[in-house]
């Protein structure tokens, strides 16, 4: 998944890569478009998100996975944790709204992230911490 939504952000060449990728893991239209408002926000928001090719990921990308994650589970993301004060509260309010359409549609098209994205120490949501 990092590895599309890093392509999306690069050049034609890796949008149309990634593009194909989104495909071959059963998604469609609705899929890439949903990725693609996705990442458009990214960008907007100034979210690290590292080059492809990258062997580490960035902080922001392990909470992105871990929201997109987490999503298809919860219906309400108040309580998790942001990105940081990089971004404003309306941002950071649409940004949760995208990761949660973004993570339905994955788990739509069969691609459901383990529950173990969310439970690393910069991802896990607020609530959690109190249980282990």
């Amino acid at each position: 998944m990092i590895r599309i939504i890093r392509g999306c952000l690069v050049d034609d060449a890796a949008r149309a890569e990634a593009a194909a990728e989104i495909v071959a893991v059963g998604g469609d239209e609705r899929s890439r478009i949903g990725i693609a408002a996705l990442c458009a926000l990214l960008a907007r928001t100034g979210i690290e998100v590292r080059r492809p090719g990258s062997a580490w990921l960035s902080i922001d990308e392990l909470r992105l996975l871990a929201w997109l994650a987490y999503a298809p589970r919860e219906t309400a993301m108040d309580d998790y944790l942001t990105f940081g004060l990089t971004i404003d509260a309306n941002a950071a309010a649409e940004l949760r709204i995208e990761l949660a359409t973004c993570g339905r549609e994955l788990a739509r098209i069969g691609c459901r992230l383990p529950a173990l994205a969310w439970t690393n120490d910069f991802a896990c949501p607020l609530y959690a911490r109190g249980r282990r």
